[in-house]
């Protein structure tokens, strides 16, 4: 990911800019219009805390944080590998791209490396020392990582409460959201400087 970014540096397109409900920078929006298709008053409670944290981090560090067209959407879904299961060869899935935060593209590969594991911060540290090898990441970035890798999830959540209100019978929808929840229940009561200084250790 890190590689593709900077491959895409300077690239812009009218249609980078458009509303998309996965861009990070209408969380508010995106979160605050779902929020009351969450059954669950705990989780409820949790997505509203992520939303206010989220808010009251990025506001002030809006300024410092790059902005650029980022895929924003990498999982294990959307690459292709070599043979041997050891380089990848290809990125699938341009349909999430848009010009939001930079960090955000690390914040989304994170988040889903995150997933399941027993030590989900060290993975997320695997991937920031990963992605540092292709391409720089400030240390404003960095400090804000593990907020934008919590409203991803808390996104993704909320995404996921609503669609399957509209379409109940489609088990697509609900995936990955128990293992999202899980992850967001775990990273809750994380303090961030704690995981900005691991991250700004990652290399």
């Amino acid at each position: 990911m890190g590689a593709a970014d900077v491959a895409l540096e300077g690239f812009d397109h009218p249609a980078a800019s458009r509303h998309l409900y996965w861009d990070v920078k209408h969380a508010a929006r995106t979160i605050g219009d779902r929020l009351g298709h969450i059954g669950d008053p705990t989780g409820r409670e949790i997505v509203r805390r992520t939303l206010d944290r989220f808010l009251a981090a990025i506001r002030p560090a809006a300024s410092g944080l790059r902005v650029s067209v980022i895929h924003n959407d990498a999982n294990d879904h959307n690459v292709l590998v070599d043979t041997h299961g050891e380089r990848v060869t290809a990125l699938l899935d341009f349909g999430d791209m848009v010009r939001t935060f930079v960090a955000n593209e690390v914040a989304v590969a994170c988040t889903y490396a995150m997933l399941d594991e027993e030590e989900p911060l060290e993975a997320a540290r695997a991937v920031v020392g990963g992605y540092r090898e292709a391409a720089p990441l400030h240390d404003t970035e960095l400090g804000v990582l593990l907020e934008l890798i919590r409203i991803r999830l808390a996104t993704s959540v909320s995404v996921a409460a609503h669609q399957h209100a509209q379409r109940p019978d489609d088990p697509y929808l609900t995936v990955s959201e128990r293992q999202a929840w899980a992850l967001l229940h775990r990273l809750d009561p994380i303090d961030p400087d704690q995981a900005g200084t691991l991250f700004l250790g990652a290399t």
